[in-house]
This record gives structure tokens, sequence and C-alpha cells, in this order.
């Protein structure tokens, strides 16, 4: 289980916007008497309309850009997709420090079952069993950076986004041996699908990466 030692900690590492006035084509408004014998400017008025419009994917501040009804369809499900990626990442990974933290456990608790699966889930199940059968202890803080990553489809998934794992400000240390351990950072893709069990959005498979700087900006 030696080389088991350091995966705890290398798994942290684990609009509208645009409207357009159009002339409707009908006559002027009719001067309209007032109590004080004097009339009301004539204008043509209209109510404008707005445009569509969708912005480039992947665009930190993107610029709108006018779009046909159906393309801003698809973007406002990508951009719900996306915001329910990132609460169902953030409320997984605030689980799994809390379970770290407290030294691990025998199997992920039924909130992380709800929001990770397969090949993503049984990584981290290791990582949390190991923990608990060598007894171990975290210290130091955990964070995180993520984002999506549209466009990008990873072993098939409905949508995908990028985390860094951060534990290089963690050491773990092992009751069985003594050893300790320090943290990594990690540059993840996850990929994430709706389960057909229960139809919940969950992790489901990911890939890390070692660096040694985050590329994703806060």
């Amino acid at each position: 289980m030696a080389w088991m030692k350091w995966l705890p900690t290398a798994a942290l590492l684990v609009c509208l916007t645009a409207g357009c006035q159009t002339d409707t084509g009908g006559p002027p408004v009719s001067p309209t008497p007032t109590g004080g014998g004097t009339s009301a400017p004539t204008s043509a008025s209209s109510v404008p309309t707005p445009e569509p419009t969708c912005t480039p994917d992947g665009a930190r501040y993107p610029e709108a850009r006018s779009c046909s009804e159906e393309e801003r369809a698809e973007q406002v499900r990508l951009d719900e997709l996306e915001a329910e990626a990132m609460q169902v990442y953030q409320e997984f990974w605030d689980e799994w420090v809390r379970q770290m933290k407290a030294g691990g456990s025998p199997e992920p608790s039924d909130y992380m079952k709800e929001r990770a699966s397969g090949p993503f889930l049984e990584g981290q199940r290791l990582l949390l069993r190991d923990m608990h059968d060598g007894r171990g202890e975290l210290k130091g803080e955990l964070t995180t950076v993520a984002a999506p990553a549209r466009g990008l489809t990873f072993q098939g998934s409905e949508v995908a986004l990028i985390a860094c794992m951060d534990g290089s400000g963690t050491v773990t240390t092992y009751e069985d041996d003594g050893e300790s351990y320090p943290g990594k950072l990690t540059y993840w893709t996850l990929s994430l699908r709706h389960d057909p069990t229960d139809g919940r959005l969950k992790i489901d498979d990911g890939e890390p990466e070692e660096v040694n700087a985050c590329p994703i900006s806060d």
C-alpha cells in the first residue's frame, strides 16, 4: 500500500443585450389637445424588438453577437448545464475535503454518491479507505478552482469541467507507519453526465495531471 500513500494528496492535485427600433409604417400620432390650448408633439413611435444574441464559446468576457433563436436556446441550455455541473463539483469537493480531514472512511458518503459515479467515484473510494485503514491525519488547507470547458468532450461527457485541486499546502501522516507525505497540485479534466439510475448529474470520470501552477484564472 506504500504507493497509495501519496494518492490522497495527489487526488487533491483529485443575452439579450442588443435591441433595434423599426418603423411601424403607420400614420403619425395626431396632436392631442390639452387643457392649456397647446397640443402634444407629433411623433412616430414603435416598441423596440430585441434580437437574440449569443456569446462566443470559451470567452471569459465575451462580446455579444447576433444569433438565431435556436442558437440562443442552445446557449441557454448549455449555460444552465454548466452552472449545475459547477455546483455538483463544488458540493462533491466540500464533502470530500470534510471526509479526508476526518480521517477518511470505509466508503464514500451517500452525499458523495449523489454527485459522483463510475471510475471517478471508485478512485475516491480507494483514497478514502486508504486514509481510514492507515489511520491517516491530514493537516493544512485544501483549495480548488474550476471552470466549464465548453466545446470539450471528455470520455463521452455531457458537460466537461477543468479543475485545479491544490493540496500543496498539506501533509498527511499515517499512524500505521509513521510516514508523512506532502500534498501536490493537480490539474483535472472532468466528465459529467446524468446517471441513468437516478437521473442526477454526476462526475463520472476524470484525468489528473500534476502541475507546478494552476492554469485556471480565478
